[in-house]
């Protein structure tokens, strides 16, 4: 995409790639028990699991390399409206 819009617009680029974060990655275990207690706090109703869930990169992927953990996002919806993820620039 960067190609053609530089080449587009007679112009050039230089791109250079910089690794970051690792995935988070989710333990199985954890998952588990991280959705038992919210369907015991909450209710199994008001839970909602993505149909195709994203792995963020956050400072949480240092802690889940050493120890089995799950990254959850708790109370981030309101049942009938519309939803945006954390740090979405509608979420005032």
């Amino acid at each position: 995409m960067l190609q053609s819009v530089t080449n587009f617009w007679g112009g050039s680029y230089t791109y250079e790639y910089e690794r970051g974060y690792s995935p988070t990655w989710n333990d199985k275990r954890m998952t588990q028990i991280a959705k038992n207690v919210a369907e015991i706090c909450i209710g199994k109703n008001s839970m909602v699991e993505l149909e195709n869930p994203f792995m963020s990169g956050d400072d949480f992927v240092h802690l889940s390399s050493s120890v089995p953990s799950v990254f959850i996002y708790w109370g981030t919806g309101t049942a009938g409206k519309e939803s945006f993820q954390w740090h979405h620039s509608m979420l005032i």
